[in-house]
């Protein structure tokens, strides 16, 4: 992780990769998230990339892009 040089936030940067499911209600990276067929998400997600294979509810935000395969479902907004 590295510290924001504007608002001194620590800012995780590692690629992560969900099988089940995640606690808390955010998750956010700098890095790419691949979102496995067997996970159930019930959170919000900020990342750079990612991949979207099971099932998510909530907000998801991507700086470069959101992909949703034929197994991924998303109810919540898309930015």
């Amino acid at each position: 992780s590295v510290f924001c040089p504007h608002c001194q936030t620590r800012v995780s940067m590692e690629n992560l990769r969900i099988v089940g499911s995640h606690p808390g209600k955010r998750l956010a990276t700098a890095g790419d998230i691949l979102v496995e067929p067997s996970s159930r998400l019930q959170l919000d997600i900020v990342c750079n990339r990612i991949v979207i294979r099971g099932r998510i509810k909530g907000s998801v935000s991507a700086g470069e892009y959101v992909e949703i395969e034929g197994t991924g479902h998303v109810i919540g907004d898309i930015t």
